[in-house]
Formats: structure tokens, C-alpha cells, sequence
């Protein structure tokens, strides 16, 4: 059985954590098990009590309040410490972090990133997984998904009834338990049923 990753979100915008908390919601094995908007007091104790995998944090280009914590938490060998700016952090900041994104990426960018931390985090294994839970046929369909492929034109490559297709869906859907095609995408893509380059090719 897979292991669930744990995250916490840190930011002062909303939407940006409720964005993250929607997209990481779709995958079985990860759990945001808390989001804090950085004032909160003692959160440093509070992030540390709950021992998250990952903490991913949304700063602004000049943040300087939240240096403590940073430098705490990246002394963790155990947390995965991610920073998304939407602009050039100060580099004392920066360098807490093991990775800096662009908070403005796009949802490829957004998948890669989630597939690189998760597979950092032990879940590389998830293609033994994926071996047992479906079949070739659904393993084919899963890679034309993920390429963003409709359904019929995954019927018309693959020589099927778009009802088949359909069906096949719903099967992987119910057996990886992962609703949306940016779920899919990520568990194809940790899987090596696809590679980034032949998303970014079919698109």
C-alpha cells in the first residue's frame, strides 16, 4: 500500500492555497493536512508537531518576516521545503528552499513540479502499483488521457467504440481513485506511461 505525503500550505493569498489545496486533493496518496497564512503564533511549533513531507509555501519577492522559520524548517532533513514566487526572492530566503517555482506556471509546469516532490518523497514506486491495479488496455488509455486526447479520439487511434473508451475510464478512474485528468497526468507521468516532452508535444 502506498504511503500518503503529507503537506502544508503557507501563504497570504486565498486563492493561490485554495487553487494548491484543490489540485492535491486529487490524488489519493498526498493529504494538505494544514494551511497557515504565516502570522499565526508559534507556527513553527505547530508546523513541526504535525510532520509534514512537504511544505509549500507562496512568498512574496521582499519576504523577510518568515526568515526564522525558513531557517528552521529547512535543517529538517525530513520536510521537503518548496517556495512559489512571482517574483525574485531575496537570496537568503531562496536558498532555504530545495525548489522555487514560479507561482504563475502553468498546469504541465504544476504537474511536473508535484510528480518531481512526490518522487523525492518515496512514491517512485507507484509503478508497481499501477502494474497490478490496471490492465495494458487501460494503460494505454491512461497515457492518450494524459496526452489530452478526447474520447474519441482515443477510440479512433486505438480502433474502439467510444462507449468502450468510456468505460475504460471509468474503470481507471474507480481503481487509481483519481477523478480529474491533471490527476491522471501526474500518476502517468510518476508511472512512465508518458514522458513530459509527449504532453507538451500533443498539445
Amino acid at each position: 500500500m502506498t504511503r500518503i505525503v503529507s503537506i502544508v500550505l503557507i501563504g497570504k493569498t486565498y486563492l493561490i492555497k485554495a487553487g494548491l489545496e484543490t489540485f492535491l486533493s486529487e490524488f489519493s496518496y498526498v493529504s494538505v493536512v494544514a494551511q497557515f497564512d504565516g502570522t499565526e503564533p508559534d507556527i513553527e511549533k505547530r508546523i513541526t508537531e504535525l510532520k509534514p513531507d512537504v511544505v509549500i509555501a507562496n512568498l512574496h519577492h521582499d519576504e523577510r518576516s518568515l526568515l526564522t522559520l525558513w531557517q528552521s524548517l529547512s535543517k529538517n532533513p525530513s520536510i521537503y521545503l518548496c517556495a512559489l514566487s512571482n517574483g525574485e526572492l531575496l537570496p537568503e530566503v531562496c536558498s532555504k528552499f530545495k525548489i522555487v517555482a514560479d507561482v504563475s506556471m502553468d498546469k504541465m509546469a504544476l504537474t511536473n513540479l508535484i510528480k518531481n516532490i512526490l518522487t523525492e518523497k518515496g512514491l517512485p514506486g507507484l509503478s508497481q502499483e499501477t502494474d497490478n491495479k490496471l490492465s495494458e488496455r487501460e494503460n494505454d488509455i491512461l497515457k492518450l488521457v494524459a496526452c489530452g486526447l478526447t474520447n474519441q479520439a482515443i477510440a479512433n487511434k486505438l480502433f474502439l467504440s467510444v462507449h468502450t473508451v468510456t468505460t475504460h475510464r471509468k474503470n481507471i478512474t474507480k481503481k487509481l481513485d483519481i477523478k480529474t485528468v491533471s490527476g491522471l497526468t501526474v500518476y502517468a507521468l510518476m508511472n512512465k506511461l508518458v514522458s513530459a516532452s509527449e504532453i507538451e508535444n500533443s498539445h
